[in-house]
């Protein structure tokens, strides 16, 4: 899925929310690393089936899709966001491509909840990454495209979507 492939979060190897003084750090570091022409990988990088292209063409285009609010709530929907300690244990995992421990960690902050201001950040990651998921190894899993497809849903239905806006934009944001 072309959304979380290539999602500007993923190509510079940030997660979504990041604020604009890490922006331009990592910004610092990725024109550093091409200058001597060495491959562009993050510690931080998300482990997730398909890795991202970051040709100087794609990495300039991540870093404009990502200057104004709208596009960053946008690309946001389809990245990985932490906002508490539950997001930071799953994403640690995901960093380290264990996969399942993630969906684990998320499922039960969602499993038979409604989206909250404690744990609206928990749909979004856990839609991220059935989606992701989804599209591997070259077929469609249904279950996981639903299950990603509803996780989303719930999130933009509820009334934590603009909490979820703030937390990726600024306060500003409607």
């Amino acid at each position: 899925m072309e959304l979380i492939r290539q999602n500007p979060y993923h190509v510079i190897g940030i997660l979504a929310g990041a604020n604009q003084r890490t922006i331009a750090k990592q910004k610092a570091k990725i024109n550093a690393l091409q200058k001597v022409g060495k491959s562009i990988d993050f510690g931080t990088d998300i482990e997730l089936p398909e890795k991202p292209d970051r040709s100087n063409g794609a990495v300039e285009k991540a870093f404009a899709n990502i200057e104004i609010n709208q596009n960053k709530v946008i690309n946001a929907l389809f990245w990985f966001v932490n906002h508490n300690h539950l997001d930071e244990n799953a994403l640690n995992y995901l960093q380290s491509g264990e996969l399942k421990k993630s969906e684990d960690i998320w499922q039960k902050i969602t499993n038979g909840k409604e989206v909250s201001s404690k744990n609206f950040t928990a749909f979004n990651n856990l839609g991220t990454l059935k989606l992701s998921t989804a599209f591997a190894n070259g077929s469609i899993d249904t279950g996981n495209l639903k299950e990603g497809i509803r996780l989303k849903t719930e999130l933009l239905t509820s009334d934590n979507l603009s909490d979820f806006c703030r937390l990726v934009a600024d306060e500003t944001y409607t």
